[in-house]
């Protein structure tokens, strides 16, 4: 049901794409800037033939695949990048990139789910469609603080998650049947891994709007309402998963890209969306997903085991 009432509140707030792919183009604009500091890095990643390798493989995937040369050029990719991340000149620039690379994506990531967490939590409990620019700038002080504490919390798991993706990446070298399936384990690890990530802390936004209480208790209200269903959970974010990363590719491939204009906004929102009815849903809390239409899950006194049942009065 969490997938199925993720996808219709979704529908029912897709003016929500064209807010979500403005806050993009802002955040890519402040991500250019700070481009400036490592063009020489940039100038060196031309010269080794990173960006055009990119584009090849972005414009010919399949034909690279059926050639037996994707395998090559990701792995080439890969120890080019690592050549230059090495290098003694270039190490200072790339140090100052990183840091604020960082500091952006997970700030601006932040304030961006928890605003729209918390125009999410207008509409679903009261079926108000407040102003987006209302909820960015009351939650805009506080999603610097979150996405401060997300560089401590969430910053390793997503450099655990990029280990293991160039693990895999490793595989084209092997050759044989292991090329051939790369592809595939590359897919089904990059949505396992998100998939986990997800469900970890997708009820942490929502619970700062709920409550409206601080960053570290909201992490704490929103790991116990994931414990809750945590299988339910991690398996309708699988489902999600796929599905967003099926839709990206395929809108990458066959639209040339032009269909991602619409598609990584859409997955923006629609992993919002999913933490928000996944914590709706754990408290038994009545929502809206539609204008008339109201999901009302079983309370948790009624869906709890009986021996969490017990504790409660």
């Amino acid at each position: 049901m969490m997938y199925k009432n993720t996808f219709r509140l979704f529908f029912s707030n897709a003016n929500n794409i064209w807010k979500t792919l403005l806050y993009m183009i802002v955040s890519i604009l402040i991500f250019g800037l700070s481009a400036l500091i490592v063009l020489p890095i940039i100038r060196r990643m031309n010269d080794y033939g990173i960006f055009s390798s990119l584009i090849s493989i972005a414009t010919s995937l399949f034909v690279m695949w059926e050639n037996g040369t994707l395998g090559t050029s990701l792995v080439k990719i890969f120890h080019d990048t690592i050549a230059i991340a090495t290098d003694p000149t270039l190490i200072w620039y790339l140090v100052v990139f990183a840091i604020i690379i960082v500091l952006a994506r997970y700030i601006l990531g932040a304030i961006y789910v928890l605003s729209m967490s918390d125009n999410l939590y207008n509409y679903m409990s009261s079926g108000y469609k407040s102003k987006y620019r209302v909820s960015l700038a009351k939650m805009f002080p506080r999603g610097i603080i979150l996405g401060l504490v997300k560089i401590i919390i969430a910053f390793p798991i997503d450099i655990l998650t990029v280990y293991v993706l160039s693990l895999c990446i490793k595989l084209f070298t092997l050759g044989d049947l292991y090329a051939i399936f790369a592809p595939f384990i590359i897919f089904l690890t990059i949505s396992v891994l998100w998939s986990i990530r997800l469900t970890i802390l997708c009820g942490w936004e929502p619970a700062m709007c709920v409550h409206d209480c601080g960053v570290f208790k909201a992490l704490k209200y929103g790991l116990v309402a994931v414990g809750r269903r945590f299988w339910r959970t991690l398996s309708c974010a699988f489902a999600l998963n796929l599905t967003l990363i099926a839709v990206n590719v395929f809108a990458c491939l066959f639209t040339a890209g032009s269909c991602l204009v619409i598609t990584i906004p859409s997955t923006l929102l629609l992993n919002t969306i999913f933490g928000s009815v996944m914590y709706f849903s754990s408290h038994g809390m009545r929502f809206y997903v539609e204008d008339s239409f109201v999901i009302s899950p079983k309370r948790k006194e009624a869906s709890d085991s009986a021996r969490k049942s017990r504790y409660t009065l």
